[in-house]
Parts: structure tokens; C-alpha cells; sequence
């Protein structure tokens, strides 16, 4: 075999375990984990994912095998998923906004040998039946059994395909499914990324979104296999995520000009709106309309607590000038609404825009992705009605938007009763709340006789006519 071919078969051959030995091999000192209780270096991170790992093997993991975590954001989470991936094992990971009976699914479907909890969750864990015998605490239990476990290298041969996460959907159209990612797939992705936006070693990563999701535990685990650092942060706090963004502009970056003293780098700003910052103007046919629309869409359904951050002048950051173009021409990054910037130094879960990319192509994402949450509410509509009208007392429902200023829409839901038939709205939520996560639920309840239902010549009804009619 030739060399040429023989390093493509030894690269199709990398798993994510791999890559991450080849980071600690490359940059053992360099920040690999920041969170609330300090930083881990590549050799410290990989240490503690060994450690992990001979722990998960002592208990009968093993490749194929699963395990599960019902956790916030926190660096033990990535470190299970890494251990996972030295052993070809998978760690499925669980949404803890779920109702207790779409949990009790997500465990049972994937049958683990292991749960993983922490203490914020534990109360929900011990509420289900989950059969799984083997439970460990993140909080009292797993510091003192990753001391207790041998930090050797597992050096297990895992072959690429086998799965390394399991990641659910929502469960907006019945209970959640499952879907498995390989670790080529992974690495397949990372290498996109890496080779698509210039990803690499000098970019940070804030892992904000919950890492049950994929843009969580994708963008962690890819930072990682690309050597760059993983800002572990417990969900959404937006003035300490524009805070860490204003920090780590100081602190890591591609571009001579961080070596200037910190009172002379340019202001950091921050911005959530689908303005474009660059002052360079788009002469395509309609693209300065379809840029007010998405505007003025996006101003409507930016919750408050991002709204009020649009033009605050403390996080964010110019992205640096290139030769021959000056920093306007390149864009800013912004925490928003918009896929990412490939000239960009940092990232921040999906709030990405590329620079160059046209007014009218940006309008149009941000219309689809406002389109795609629309068809998200009618699938969680649907799924309301069929647990509300699955009550013997109840005759008719419709589960329609509302405006709010904190969410932008939320769900609220008409009923019509049978005759003689007595219900409340406490009752309706918490049948609802048995089978539904909370994020579900109708934040109201209106009693509405039947016949008063809008409805179409073949009697379906209409729930814009709802919207406009009865909640104006």
C-alpha cells in the first residue's frame, strides 16, 4: 500500500478518543475545560476521562453498552462522554425538562447499565420506576470513585462506527426518539467544521446550551478534537455569557492585535438583532425589504431578557481586519439569531453569522428558522389537543399562540366541556403535566362553550381565526 493510502486508511480509522489523545500529545498545558470550579489542561482533562473510563469498565461497560446522564451543564458531563468513547460505549443523553413518563421512555428504550445523576435531579430520577440498579451521584459519589479508579488509557480499538451518543428528540408528535451518532460521525462533522470555518486550536467554545442537545455536546466534543478550550457554563445567563465573551476576547485569539495592552483593544459590543453591522450595502433586488421583514420578525420574537441586550456596548466583539479589508467589511459576531461566522474567533452555541453572506440570503434564514418554529408549535398543538381531548369530559379543544413578552409565543388552549361535565384548569394542568414536559403545557386554560368554536364549511376549526378573534 502506498503511503498516500495508507494514512487515508489510518485516518478513517480515527474515533473521537483518538483525536483527543493527539490534542494531549500536542498541547498537554493548554486549557482544554473552564468551568465554575477552575480550568483542566488537556493532560488533567484526559487523566480524569481515563479514570472515568476504567470506572465505567469495572462495571461492566463495554463497547455498545450505554449509560445514561440526567444532569445541568458541567465538566463531569463531557467527561463521560469522553470515557464513553474510549470504550466504543454510548452515553444517552437525558432531557431534564421531560414529564416523569416521557423520562421513564427515554431510560427504558436505551436499557443502561449505569445512570448518571446529579443532585438538581435527583428528586425526578427517584420519582421513576427506571429499573436501572446501578445509580451514582455526580455530586456525593463520583469525585471519590474516579479517585478510587486506575488513570491508565483503556487503549481499547474501537471501531469508528459504533455508536458514542444518544440525543432525543423533543417528542413534540408522541413520546421522544432516539438517535444514535457515531463517532464518525463526530469526527466526519468536526473536520467539516474545522475545514469550512477555520476552526482550529486559538477558538473557544461556550457550552451554554444544554448538552442533552446537540449543539451542546457536537460543539464541546469538536472543540476538543480540534484542540481549542470548552467554557462550561450552567444554561443561559446572558449578562455572564456577554461577560465570558468580553473575557475571552482579551484572552484567546488568532490576531496580533490581543498582544496591545487591554485598554487598547477596540471596545467589545454585543448585539441580538438581524441588523447587519458591516455598513456594506447589498444591490440584489429586494434584499433591503426582505432584510426589514426578517427585522422586524426577529424584534418580535426575541424573548425580553435577549432584547434588552441588543445594543449594549460590553460583549461581543469586532471581529480583527484581515490584509487588504478593514474590520467594518468583516462583520461582527453577535448573539442572536444567525449561523456563524467563518472569519470568526468565537463561537457561542448556534449564534453564528457569516460575513459576507448576503442581506437577502441572511433574511432568509432568519425567516425559515422563525418558519421551522412555527411548524415546531403545530406539532406541539397537535400533540395537546389529542392528551386534552383524551378526557371523557371533554368535548372540543384548541391549542393556539400567544404573544409574550419574555417568550415571544407561548401555547394557550380553549376547551369546551360535554354538558353536565365539571373540569377546571388546575385539573387540565396537571393531566397534562403527567405526560407532558413542562415546557409544553398551555400556559392558560379558557372554557369556551362548543359551538362557539370558529370553524371551516367542513367543521374544522380554525385556529388563526382563535388568535385573531380571541386573543386579538
Amino acid at each position: 500500500m502506498t503511503e498516500p493510502l495508507a494514512s487515508i486508511h489510518a485516518a478513517q480509522s480515527l474515533g473521537v478518543a483518538d483525536l483527543l489523545r493527539k490534542q494531549v500529545t500536542a498541547r498537554p498545558a493548554s486549557i482544554a475545560l473552564e468551568d465554575s470550579q477552575g480550568t483542566l489542561s488537556y493532560r488533567e482533562l484526559d487523566a480524569r476521562v481515563n479514570r472515568a473510563a476504567q470506572l465505567l469498565a469495572a462495571r461492566g461497560v463495554k463497547a455498545g453498552k450505554r449509560i445514561t446522564v440526567l444532569s445541568e451543564n458541567r465538566r463531569e458531563y463531557i467527561e463521560l462522554e469522553l470515557a464513553a468513547a474510549k470504550l466504543g460505549a454510548i452515553v444517552a443523553c437525558l432531557n431534564w425538562r421531560l414529564a416523569d413518563a416521557e423520562m421513564l421512555h427515554c431510560i427504558r428504550v436505551v436499557e443502561p447499565r449505569i445512570v448518571f445523576v446529579s443532585a438538581r435531579y435527583a428528586a425526578v430520577l427517584s420519582r421513576i420506576d427506571h429499573g436501572v440498579a446501578d445509580a451514582i451521584d455526580l455530586d456525593t459519589q463520583y469525585e471519590a470513585l474516579l479517585a478510587a479508579a486506575p488513570d491508565s488509557d483503556p487503549r481499547i480499538d474501537v471501531d469508528p462506527e459504533q455508536g458514542l451518543v444518544i440525543l432525543y428528540t423533543s417528542g413534540t408528535t408522541g413520546l421522544p426518539k432516539g438517535a444514535l451518532i457515531s463517532q464518525r460521525a463526530m469526527v466526519a462533522r468536526a473536520m467539516c467544521f474545522s475545514s469550512e470555518y477555520g476552526i482550529g486550536a486559538s477558538h473557544n467554545y461556550i457550552a451554554w446550551s444544554p448538552l442533552f442537545h446537540m449543539a451542546g455536546t457536537e460543539f464541546s466534543l469538536t472543540t476538543l478534537m480540534l484542540g481549542g478550550k470548552v467554557i462550561v457554563q450552567d444554561g443561559l445567563d446572558v449578562d455572564r455569557l456577554c461577560a465570558t465573551l468580553a473575557r475571552a476576547h482579551r484572552l484567546v485569539s488568532g490576531d496580533a492585535r490581543n498582544d496591545r495592552p487591554a485598554d487598547r483593544r477596540p471596545a467589545p459590543q454585543c448585539h441580538t438583532s438581524a441588523r447587519r453591522e458591516s455598513g456594506r450595502r447589498d444591490g440584489r433586488p429586494g434584499a433591503a425589504a426582505a432584510d426589514r421583514r426578517a427585522h422586524a420578525i426577529a424584534e418580535r420574537a426575541l424573548p425580553q431578557q435577549l432584547r434588552r441586550h441588543r445594543n449594549r456596548p460590553r460583549a461581543g466583539f469586532r471581529q480583527p481586519a484581515r490584509a487588504g479589508r478593514g474590520a467594518d467589511e468583516l462583520g461582527q459576531t453577535r448573539i442572536g439569531l444567525l449561523p456563524a461566522a467563518p472569519g470568526g474567533r468565537r463561537r457561542s452555541g448556534c449564534a453564528h453569522r457569516h460575513p459576507r453572506r448576503s442581506r437577502a440570503a441572511r433574511a432568509d434564514i432568519v425567516l425559515r428558522l422563525l418558519e421551522r418554529t412555527a411548524n415546531q408549535h403545530a406539532r406541539v398543538s397537535r400533540r395537546l389537543e389529542r392528551v386534552l381531548l383524551a378526557l371523557p369530559a371533554v368535548a372540543d379543544a384548541a391549542v393556539v399562540r400567544q404573544r409574550d413578552d419574555r417568550w415571544g409565543e407561548v401555547p394557550v388552549a380553549f376547551v369546551a366541556l360535554k354538558p353536565g361535565a365539571m373540569l377546571d384548569a388546575a385539573t387540565l394542568h396537571a393531566r397534562c403535566r403527567e405526560q407532558l414536559a413542562g415546557y409544553k403545557i398551555p400556559k392558560a386554560f379558557h372554557f369556551v362553550d362548543v359551538a362557539t368554536f370558529p370553524r371551516s364549511s367542513t367543521g374544522k376549526i380554525q385556529r388563526h381565526e382563535i388568535e385573531r378573534l380571541w386573543l386579538g
